[in-house]
């Protein structure tokens, strides 16, 4: 793999997931969406791709075609970015209001079935040496395949979701989404390395120049 590449995998590996579950962490890779300082990690269709590696959302195999698929197409693979990047943001917009106790707005909810809807399609069951597990057919655009786990898991995280455990962070320049598994549900912040020393320090400050 080229070079350029090689660089994306590394500044992913640097990036802490903090989500709880891959959606979440897929959500979070946009930073102070209700601030101005926003923050993007995916700018491009490889950096896409080595997200999903770090995540492990898809096989070494398939990211090695898909990378080359992408080197080979690039205007297909800047329409598959651009409509992940609208995904990221239903997937958001679901997951934001249930985490605010918010009605899920009727327009993303008909957005995110549809895409499910074609997503499912896409997957089938391999049985091999009887053991079974899920791969994809064929399609006439093999660069959506990217979308289609995280919109499988995105359904199955809301099947099984349980409420008073999603959480956002209340650092205005972050908002990340998160699961709260602590015991007694106690979870403020998406990180206590960074938005919660960030939070006690500015306390401190405030306290001190009163």
């Amino acid at each position: 793999m080229q070079q350029k590449f090689k660089k994306k995998i590394n500044r992913f590996k640097k990036i802490k997931l903090e989500g709880g579950h891959y959606v979440l962490d897929f959500i979070n890779t946009v930073e102070g969406r209700d601030s101005d300082e926003f923050k993007e990690q995916l700018f491009d269709f490889l950096d896409v791709l080595a997200w999903c590696r770090k995540v492990k959302l898809l096989s070494s195999y398939h990211i090695k075609k898909l990378y080359q698929r992408a080197i080979k197409n690039q205007e297909k693979a800047e329409k598959c970015y651009k409509s992940v990047i609208r995904l990221r943001n239903i997937l958001y917009e679901i997951f934001n209001s249930l985490a605010e106790n918010k009605e899920i707005d009727d327009y993303s909810w008909f957005i995110f079935n549809k895409r499910l809807k074609t997503a499912l399609y896409h997957y089938k069951l391999i049985k091999k040496n009887h053991q079974f597990k899920w791969g994809f057919k064929a399609g006439k655009n093999p660069l959506q395949f990217v979308q289609y786990p995280l919109l499988k898991g995105a359904a199955e995280l809301l099947m099984d979701l349980d409420l008073k455990r999603l959480k956002k962070c209340p650092m205005s320049d972050c908002g990340w989404l998160f699961l709260d598994i602590s015991r007694n549900n106690s979870r403020k912040w998406c990180s206590m390395e960074t938005c919660g020393n960030r939070a006690k320090a500015q306390r401190f400050y405030n306290k001190n120049n009163q």
